[in-house]
């Protein structure tokens, strides 16, 4: 215990020895400065997604059946109306078949029950038969006509049911994937169940990124709002969007806290072969000043003054570094937005970390803008 107790007022001696060194008068500090001066300065917010086309169909089925005929392969370009399969249409056909025989007979009955009833009101008006007689007739016509009704509603149906057993495609594209062949079953999707897809028909001519961004961020996301995208598959190449929606639910990862927020971002006018699946990264620009007050991040910290932590810079004048509270405004990449507390000219420190760490306000600083050391250094470097 003695001996940790040495140890530790040996630290506290060196540290003591080179805090009172740093402030010594007349020795000043060595600090890389730049000059505060009026640029852009744009906040982004980050999000990873995927590519899709903007038109990109599942095709399923709405009826059940067996497929006899794929028509489409993998890569092969389909307009909108193409027919892409067949489904085995005999069990619709028999249906059909079926419903126009009963229909055929319901008319036939109707045109009799219709005459009848006809033929009875006309005795019914003039008194020659009795009311109960009528009305017995006239159900009979009600009934008949109801029966016909159903019958053409459930011919209507049939003859959808049939034609739906040509499947075409609903957008004009390419055909990316076929996940059945033939032989195989369709399966119509409920509302727990999810349908069978036979194929994916993308419009390859429109692409959109599918991020998705942190709960923490969304609030300052909006429509139309720029994007600089990057695609793992084109590392040197950087393409341009805009957000297009926002969608409500947010989605929860596996094994993670907190969520995200499925965010659409519209690629304009890509210039290179993008497909569907492709790894993106954004860049949403949540807000930009294009002509702000800006100091470089590493210039700006917290310190307590007045009893209140605020924000602040180490202004340089006449060779002494000056403690300034300053207000920011938005935060770019490298540089920070300043409301107020400094003007434009001003010589702000920006490192090194390990003298801008010690600072307390009222030390003299020899001045070098940022970047001239290492400009020396190549200079001597080359001689």
């Amino acid at each position: 215990m003695k001996r940790i107790l040495i140890v530790l007022g040996v630290i506290l001696i060196i540290a003591l020895f080179v805090v009172l060194n740093l402030k010594k008068p007349g020795r000043a500090l060595t600090v890389k400065v730049e000059t505060v001066q009026r640029q852009k300065v744009v906040r982004v917010v980050r999000a990873d997604g995927e590519v899709r086309a903007r038109n990109q169909v599942e095709v399923g089925s709405d009826v059940m059946g067996r497929i006899v005929r794929i028509l489409v392969s993998e890569g092969d370009v389909v307009e909108r109306g193409d027919t892409l399969c067949l489904i085995d249409p005999s069990i619709y056909e028999a249906k059909v078949n079926q419903l126009e025989a009963r229909l055929m007979s319901d008319k036939a009955r109707f045109s009799k029950v219709e005459k009848d009833y006809i033929r009875a009101k006309k005795l019914w008006e003039k008194g020659l038969t009795s009311e109960s007689a009528f009305e017995e007739i006239k159900a009979t016509y009600n009934t008949t006509l109801a029966q016909m009704r159903a019958d053409s509603f459930a011919l209507e149906e049939a003859l959808e049911d049939l034609s739906k057993t040509v499947i075409t495609s609903p957008v004009s594209g390419e055909v990316m994937r076929v996940y059945k062949e033939e032989g195989e079953m369709t399966v119509v999707g409920t509302i727990n169940t999810p349908g069978s897809v036979i194929m994916v028909v993308a419009d390859l001519s429109e692409m959109q990124v599918a991020a998705r961004v942190d709960e923490s961020e969304i609030v300052s996301v909006k429509p139309g709002q720029r994007v600089r995208i990057k695609v793992d598959a084109y590392p040197d190449h950087e393409f341009m969007g805009e957000v297009l929606r926002i969608a409500g639910i947010p989605q929860t990862k596996v094994g993670q806290e907190g969520v995200s927020y499925p965010v659409v971002v519209g690629i304009e006018n890509p210039d290179k072969s993008l497909l569907p699946g492709m790894s993106a990264s954004c860049e949403i620009e949540v807000a930009v000043r294009d002509s702000a007050l800006a100091v470089p991040l590493p210039g700006v910290g917290k310190k307590k003054v007045e009893g209140e932590m605020r924000d602040v810079v180490f202004r340089v004048k006449g060779g002494i570094a000056e403690l300034t509270p300053v207000e920011l405004g938005i935060t770019g990449e490298k540089v920070v937005e300043v409301v107020s507390g400094l003007s434009e000219g001003d010589t702000v420190i920006v490192g090194p970390f390990k003298v801008l760490r010690s600072l307390e306000g009222g030390e003299t600083v020899k001045t070098e803008l940022e970047g001239e050391e290492e400009n020396a250094d190549r200079g001597s470097g080359s001689s």
